[in-house]
């Protein structure tokens, strides 16, 4: 009756942010990289900008749907941000 979780590696916000799935529950808990209808900040010391648009273009192919469950803020589901994600990449050079 364990519960397994698989960790999406997603650095930008911070070296070492990930969104983790809850396997077999449609749940994905998005910190904070994904947010309802934005994404995490990239000016922080640690954080960067070539990383956080990496990490978003690599979301862009999810084709699994979730329940996201952000760091703050309501929740929403993968697929609806992800339609978002485009608006939020032209902020990037």
């Amino acid at each position: 009756n364990g519960i397994t979780f698989k960790f999406h590696f997603l650095p930008g916000h911070t070296p070492g942010c990930s969104m983790i799935e809850v396997k077999g529950e449609n749940l994905m808990f998005s910190g904070d990289f994904l947010f309802y209808r934005s994404i995490g900040r990239w000016d922080f010391p640690y954080s960067n900008a070539q990383n956080m648009k990496e990490s978003l273009e690599k979301v862009l192919f999810y084709k699994e749907d979730f329940r996201l469950l952000p760091g703050h803020g309501e929740e929403s589901t993968l697929q609806e941000e992800i339609l978002h994600l485009p608006s939020w990449l032209r902020y990037f050079h």
